[in-house]
């Protein structure tokens, strides 16, 4: 009658195949772990900062440094290099005046930038005008915004100051 005929297949040689792969791929992420973890320094070096009113990206402020003290007509100095600062129609953003309680002791004051303002880097500098005078030797701060234009993604910076 019917003679049923097996069809020859190679399941052997495919799950040889397979398994052979799964131990190569398995030993080359073996080595990868095993070299990353011989090659990572044992005691990594960090360096702080020392100066606060200058990080790597953004926000540069020249004048004043931090601690330092101000006054009415203080002309504040800096810089930005991109980083979400950005001048826009010759503005850099604003400087607010407070005292170290947060109440506000000045009106925003524009940062004009200083040359081109279509650059990535642009200096700026401002006038500050004080709406009280503080005690001498009082403690404050400088709030920096960079003004989005978009309104989106604010960034403010903040230097500590004496009055």
């Amino acid at each position: 009658m019917f003679r049923i005929r097996k069809v020859p297949t190679n399941r052997g040689i495919t799950n040889i195949v397979l398994i052979i792969a799964g131990l190569i791929l398995s030993a080359v992420l073996i080595g990868l772990f095993t070299y990353s973890y011989r090659n990572r320094p044992s005691n990594p070096v960090v360096t702080p900062k020392t100066d606060t009113n200058v990080p790597t990206c953004g926000i540069s402020i020249t004048a004043p440094a931090t601690g330092d003290k101000i006054y009415n007509g203080f002309v504040i100095t800096g810089s930005e290099n991109g980083c979400g600062w950005s001048a826009f129609e010759g503005y850099a953003g604003s400087v607010i005046a407070f005292k170290a309680d947060g109440t506000s002791i000045s009106e925003p004051v524009p940062l004009m930038v200083v040359g081109d303002w279509m650059q990535k880097e642009v200096n700026f500098k401002a006038t500050l005008t004080l709406s009280q005078t503080p005690s001498s030797g009082e403690d404050g701060f400088l709030l920096f915004r960079n003004d989005d234009p978009s309104g989106g993604n604010p960034k403010i910076f903040k230097v500590l100051i004496k009055y």
